[in-house]
């Protein structure tokens, strides 16, 4: 039966039909759609009007341009999230300090600003760019000990080329020059602390800072960086200038004592008083100090011997005059170097034209003249 209404057309006027009503051919049943799907593509006509599924409308068409605004004034935020306002600063108030800067205690401060300074100088390599916290501080640590090695290698140097001046002197030959003589001294000290400085590095590095500080003393020369080097120098010119200061009543006892002798000193306050103008440790008892006094007075006379068959002085560095000033008790806070000169020659005149038999007890004198000012 079928095939016989698909031979007369009934089946395919049906669905032509479907199709002119707009609607989907899957409405008819599946068994007379199935035989005649190519007849009904070969022999269906095309609708006039285009087939569209139902489905919502498209979106507004968007072609036109966004109108832009030309004045002006600022763009308000289409954001509808409530603003807050920003304070402004107060300019009265210091900028606030971060956490790093917080945690941080002078004395790291200050180990930062002399790794800093000593690697503008090439004295250390910087730290790597981008280099973390726990990095950084592992490259600041072996820079150190590497200073503090080649401190101690340049020590051991030293102490070869001073044992080398003072054989050429026993054979009998060029007697020592004033730097000669102040650099064997100078490694002398040196070897000294060596010992001590390199137990302190190997073990507690940290304590560095505080013996820069506290006990500069206990450093070799040549483990000493320019900036401690720089405080430590500040520190003692002050203390000596305090000194002076607040010493001085003890100062006019030494110039005001009848037939004045170094071994007659035993007086605690005006031993204090001339240790404070020299740079020396005032630590233990009267005589002790007196000791002090005394062998540190007998080396600044012949360096002054020295300094009198050399030019007076005149051959002097800069830096090589202050600290000759400093080690006989002449303040150079504030001193002009033209001034400095002049206090020189002051010191070497008094011990050349005025030579006592007790030249350590002339040099106290001067010492007690120089820290009240009378030049």
């Amino acid at each position: 039966m079928i095939y016989t209404l698909g031979r007369y057309g009934v089946v395919e006027r049906s669905i032509a039909h479907a199709v002119r009503r707009r609607l989907a051919p899957t409405r008819i049943h599946a068994r007379y759609s199935v035989p005649f799907s190519a007849r009904l593509l070969s022999d269906v006509r095309p609708s006039t009007k285009p087939y569209q599924e139902a489905s919502t409308p498209p979106p507004p068409s968007t072609s036109h341009k966004p109108k832009v605004s030309l004045h002006p004034a600022p763009v308000k935020s289409t954001s509808r999230a409530p603003t807050q306002s920003i304070p402004s600063p107060d300019p009265a108030k210091p900028p606030p300090t971060t956490s790093d800067s917080m945690s941080k205690s002078p004395l790291q401060q200050m180990t930062e600003n002399d790794f800093r300074d000593a690697s503008s100088h090439n004295i250390m390599a910087p730290p790597p760019p981008n280099a973390g916290t726990l990095r950084l501080f592992f490259h600041k640590m072996w820079e150190f000990l590497k200073f503090y090695y080649r401190g101690t290698k340049l020590v051991f140097r030293h102490r070869q080329a001073a044992a080398e001046m003072q054989k050429r002197v026993r054979e009998g030959g060029v007697p020592l020059s004033r730097w000669e003589a102040r650099f064997i001294a100078q490694s002398n000290s040196d070897t000294r602390k060596l010992v001590p400085f390199i137990l302190i590095a190997i073990v507690v590095e940290e304590l560095i800072p505080f013996l820069v500080i506290y006990a500069p003393w206990m450093l070799p020369s040549t483990c000493v960086l320019p900036t401690q080097r720089e405080r430590i120098e500040n520190k003692r010119r002050e203390k000596q200038a305090e000194i002076a200061k607040v010493m001085a009543p003890e100062l006019r006892g030494i110039l005001s004592a009848d037939a004045f002798t170094s071994s007659k000193l035993r007086d605690s306050r005006k031993l204090v008083a001339l240790c404070g103008m020299l740079s020396l440790s005032s630590f233990g008892p009267p005589p002790t100090r007196a000791r002090r006094i005394q062998r540190h007075l007998t080396n600044v006379k012949e360096d002054d011997d020295r300094l009198l068959a050399e030019g007076r002085g005149t051959r002097l560095t800069r830096t090589e005059l202050y600290e000759a000033l400093e080690e006989r008790g002449i303040l150079t806070v504030g001193l002009e170097p033209k001034t400095a000169q002049a206090r020189l020659a002051w010191w070497l005149r008094e011990v050349a034209t005025n030579e006592a038999e007790d030249a350590v007890g002339h040099r106290m004198q001067l010492v007690a003249r120089s820290g009240l000012g009378q030049f």
